[in-house]
């Protein structure tokens, strides 16, 4: 009777473990790596899966070209002698045109077509995650920073009225560079529906609901624009017909 007993209580306790066996294995804690072994890096940098614009070879400007009419032969000073017998002056109009200028909607792919449409934000980040000598570069970090600022919900919020793209700084040449005033990674190039350059950050410490802020503003200041820029087309449709 004594060693059934035992025995017993043996097949009680097995039955035990194997049911607390399979809750408690799960919630062991993995083994930590032993000091000096190198941590994974960071990800490469992804703003935010915006389109990536990529420089166009020979942009073409499509903006409108500008008028300025005067008196007199474009380019020439107005001569003082009298050219008739009356000594009046010749009422000769003369329309110059100027060249139009390249915008952001003709030097990005990503961009043609989508003029007067919305303001846009180009983000231009670095590529590279290391440096030459193999440690993660500051600007790429910077980028980092950047792209966090930008993931914030009030931030996005704020984009949804703008059209957002990223841009490779090593893909911009020296021209580029000027004609937006980039001098480095990361910038923030925020232009109006016309292409016109509105503002530019380049740090991250800016808070959050500040960006948000101008983000607004510069979309209230895009649409300004643009309104202006219709009507100018119509005060200029009505002289051409008149």
């Amino acid at each position: 009777m004594k060693n059934l007993t035992i025995a017993f209580t043996a097949a009680l306790a097995i039955l035990a473990l194997a049911m607390v066996t399979p809750a408690t294995a799960g919630c062991r804690r993995p083994p930590r790596p032993p000091c000096g072994t190198p941590t994974t890096p960071p990800p490469t940098p992804s703003p935010l899966g915006w389109p990536e614009a990529k420089p166009v070879a020979d942009p073409t400007p499509t903006a409108e070209p500008t008028t300025a009419t005067g008196e007199g032969s474009p380019g020439k000073k107005e001569n003082t002698k009298d050219k008739t017998a009356e000594g009046e002056k010749s009422d000769k109009k003369v329309t110059v045109s100027k060249k139009p200028k390249i915008t952001c909607f003709d030097d990005f792919d990503a961009l043609k077509g989508k003029e007067e449409n919305k303001p846009v934000l180009l983000f231009i980040y670095w590529p590279d995650q290391k440096d030459s000598r193999g440690q993660i570069s500051k600007a790429y970090q910077n980028c980092q920073k950047m792209t966090n600022l930008l993931s914030n919900s009030e931030v996005q919020s704020a984009l949804g009225e703008m059209d957002c793209y990223k841009v490779n700084f090593k893909s911009l040449n020296k021209t580029r560079c000027k004609r937006y005033g980039v001098k480095g990674a990361p910038t923030l190039i925020f232009l109006d529906a016309t292409g016109k350059v509105l503002k530019r950050i380049t740090s991250s410490k800016i808070k959050p609901s500040s960006l948000a802020g101008l983000i607004k503003t510069v979309a209230k200041k895009s649409e300004k624009n643009l309104e202006k820029l219709r009507k100018k087309r119509d005060r200029e449709a009505e002289k051409n017909n008149s």
